[in-house]
């Protein structure tokens, strides 16, 4: 099957001096992903001309796309425009429409337009310039002839909503009418707790072995998370086995692909008809970290309104907690007894961890079965 290979290169030094993170390499490559495409590498350089080349080098000799996000504001340390036209070798040229769109969104928010802002209207002979609904930084793409091929360079403006705006309007149509011939690459994960990660691999290698799959294993305490990697052609064929996998891994599986129990409490509360409730919270076990998983539900409780959910967690023994919700007039108790090799006073940390996401895992299983 036909593979097409991309990699993402954020241009700031304020990426590399740890000011901000990457999202953008996250986010361009997840999306990239569900339209069948693979990423070789995500890379950040700081803005320094002779990194960013050798950069831009490196992802065009080991990708067919290249993503550059970054450095396309109006200050002198924004040169990726200028980078770009010399590493294509097409001097930059000025685009009157960009021009005008700077203009016309600086006068409708009263900021005056100054000379500086000039520069982020050029671009390189050639260039199909992707207006940015967001921002006064168009992106633009080119193509560039390599030794090893043909390539296309997407550079985009370093705000992530401005990289959304432009992707949904110019980039994702262009994907997705070259990725018609591609066969999509699955992700399938199982977030298990209560045994560590080389016994959670043992068991999935036994169950998948033969089989040569992509297998690869993430700890986020408590969790063991397995993922298994497929192209989706294979999926009818490799069904039985991953139905094997899930039964292996079930007594110790919380979640599967990704979901996450704050993220559905939250889904929950949002899909009820009155917001007018409260939340009881009562957590001596986790010292606060159960609020702290809980954060952006709270906004849909409010004082003065009767407890909708009432949530307690407190430890018993050591190696022992209890759990319960109540819902209106329902209430469920859930005794929890964590690991023997979370039991010593060294491991105190990861024992109330553990306590904490299996009470998240057991308010999912209540909120299910309502």
């Amino acid at each position: 099957m036909k593979k097409i290979q991309l990699s993402v290169l954020g241009i700031g030094t304020e990426l590399t001096s740890g000011q901000i993170l990457n999202r953008n390499g996250q986010w361009i490559s997840a999306e990239a992903k569900k339209l069948g495409f693979t990423t070789s590498f995500h890379l950040v350089t700081p803005d320094e001309r002779p990194l960013i080349r050798k950069a831009l080098t490196l992802g065009c000799e080991t990708s067919d796309l290249v993503f550059v996000t970054g450095g396309l504001g109006p200050t002198t340390d924004d040169f990726t425009r200028d980078m770009i036209a010399e590493f294509v070798g097409q001097p930059l040229e000025w685009h009157e429409p960009s021009w005008k769109h700077i203009q016309n969104r600086l006068n409708s928010r009263g900021v005056p337009v100054r000379d500086m802002q000039k520069q982020q209207a050029y671009y390189p002979r050639g260039a199909t310039v992707h207006f940015n609904p967001y921002g006064t930084a168009n992106g633009f793409s080119c193509d560039f002839n390599s030794p090893s091929g043909s390539k296309k360079i997407f550079v985009l403006p370093g705000p992530p909503k401005e990289i959304e705006g432009i992707w949904n309007q110019d980039i994702f149509p262009f994907l997705k009418e070259l990725s018609k011939d591609l066969d999509p690459v699955v992700t399938l994960s199982w977030d298990c707790i209560g045994l560590g990660e080389s016994e959670i691999a043992t068991m999935t290698e036994n169950a998948l072995e033969g089989l040569g799959l992509e297998i690869g294993y993430r700890v986020h305490l408590p969790f063991v998370e397995v993922k298994v990697t497929f192209e989706k052609s294979q999926e009818t064929r490799l069904k039985p086995h991953f139905e094997k996998l899930t039964q292996v891994l079930g007594p110790y599986t919380a979640f599967r692909n990704g979901e996450d129990a704050a993220d559905f409490f939250h889904q929950w509360l949002s899909a009820l008809p009155n917001q007018n409730f409260s939340l009881e919270l009562i957590d001596t076990c986790s010292e606060g970290k159960l609020l702290q998983r809980l954060q952006k539900s709270l906004k849909y409780f409010s004082n003065g309104h009767p407890a909708l959910i009432k949530l307690k967690l407190s430890t018993a023994l050591r190696g022992l907690a209890h759990f319960q919700v109540q819902y209106q007039s329902i209430t469920k108790d859930y005794f929890l007894e964590s690991p023997d090799h979370y039991r010593p006073l060294t491991m105190t940390e990861r024992e109330r961890q553990y306590f904490l996401e299996m009470a998240l895992y057991h308010l999912v299983k209540f909120l299910r079965s309502l």
